[in-house]
């Protein structure tokens, strides 16, 4: 028995040397921040913002969009449902400091469907001016070259949606810390990883850029209205409508409010039952991809020198790969928990993966949710 475990447990351990120098590669390859030459005049851009809530961050948020582009050429449009929201007091005060934006607050309190965030979108889209339009989330800073490396893209290659990477820029406590191992350690290199053999048919929400029509095309914010998954339903709407979907070079950083370990309990529980929603048999697989697990239960079994020196390397992969990663995309210096964080979130993974395939509950703003199996959101009030 021992014998069939060594060799199952060191298949699956060379196999997760392959996988982890493959996602290491496929993020040194991609090139972040690589600048696209822009010398046209690019077209005027309406950016879409919904917001609930204020935290610490939300000031330091909402002021990068005000720092892009060319003033006259940006309108600014934020979303909100509450006209009491605290997060109200934040865009005037950014609005009067930057009087010669284009820039207003709407109150967007109709339910136009079970996501809130498709929901404002609906109401949002009437006030917009422009036809090339910025969808982005309230926890992004914008880097200065955002919109005119994004905007460009769209503009050049024909895609029919330009969506970024990020990152969580914030990590402030042990739990956040973890979080972030997952986003910038291995998120980004994963999605890069996945697209070096299939094309984007989705997109990631953090910053989504496309034009009116396209948004016409797909039956607008209303077709993805009672999606949980909201971008990832965006982008495949448009991936079918035989439009492409590309990924821009440059990175945002979200900037999460402080949670504990029960808030990010929460996030990640309900990040992988999105996910498992989304793309159930890609996700189950997922487990497959552990290069922390694998070796040490390697270790356990079997403690002869070749077993020890496969458990040694792909550790030493797992490491060295999620400090670069992690190093690339936050442009930070490593610290300890860099190294070590990694390893922590690949011993609780599988503890995350059992509970997205075990329950279908979420808890989103507040509020709770089921979710179906096609990834739509279920109050649980009205749920049998």
């Amino acid at each position: 028995m021992s014998t069939i475990a060594t060799w199952i447990l060191g298949l699956l351990t060379l196999l997760n040397i392959g996988l982890g120098l493959w996602q290491w590669l496929a993020g040194r390859r991609f090139g972040l921040r690589r600048r696209r030459h822009v010398d046209e005049q690019l077209p005027c851009v309406t950016v879409l913002k919904p917001l609930k809530g204020k935290t610490t961050e939300t000031r330091r948020c909402l002021k990068s969009w005000f720092q892009q582009y060319d003033t006259k050429k940006t309108q600014l449009l934020f979303g909100i449902a509450d006209p009491y929201d605290p997060v109200c007091d934040v865009v005037r005060e950014l609005m009067n400091e930057f009087p010669d934006h284009d820039s207003s607050l709407v109150i967007c309190n109709d339910e136009r469907g079970k996501n809130p965030k498709a929901s404002n979108l609906i109401q949002l889209l009437p006030h917009a001016k422009h036809d090339i339009l910025i969808v982005s989330d309230a926890d992004v800073v914008a880097p200065p070259e955002l919109i005119e490396q994004t905007v460009s893209l769209l503009s050049n290659t024909g895609a029919g949606l330009v969506n970024c990477l990020y990152y969580l820029g914030n990590a402030e406590n042990i739990p956040m810390k973890f979080e972030a191992a997952a986003v910038n350690g291995d998120f980004w290199s994963q999605v890069l990883q996945n697209l070096s053999f299939a094309s984007q048919d989705y997109a990631l929400g953090a910053v989504m850029v496309l034009r009116r029509d396209t948004i016409e095309q797909i039956g607008g914010f209303e077709a993805v209205a009672d999606y949980l998954a909201d971008d990832f339903h965006l982008g495949r709407l448009v991936h079918a409508a035989g439009l492409e979907v590309r990924l821009s070079k440059v990175p945002v950083e979200c900037r999460a409010p402080m949670t504990g370990p029960a808030g990010v309990w929460r996030h990640q529980v309900r990040w992988a039952r999105t996910i498992r929603a989304s793309r159930p048999l890609l996700y189950a697989f997922s487990g497959v991809q552990n290069g922390t697990l694998w070796p040490l239960l390697l270790l356990s079994v079997n403690q002869s020198a070749s077993a020890a020196a496969i458990a040694i390397a792909c550790l030493l992969v797992r490491i060295v790969s999620a400090c670069d990663l992690q190093r690339l995309i936050t442009r930070s210096r490593l610290r300890t928990w860099n190294l070590l964080m990694p390893l922590v979130k690949d011993i609780i993974q599988p503890i995350i993966l059992f509970s997205a395939f075990s329950g279908n509950t979420i808890e989103w703003r507040g509020k709770r949710y089921k979710i179906d199996a096609s990834g739509r959101l279920i109050d649980t009030d009205n749920a049998k």
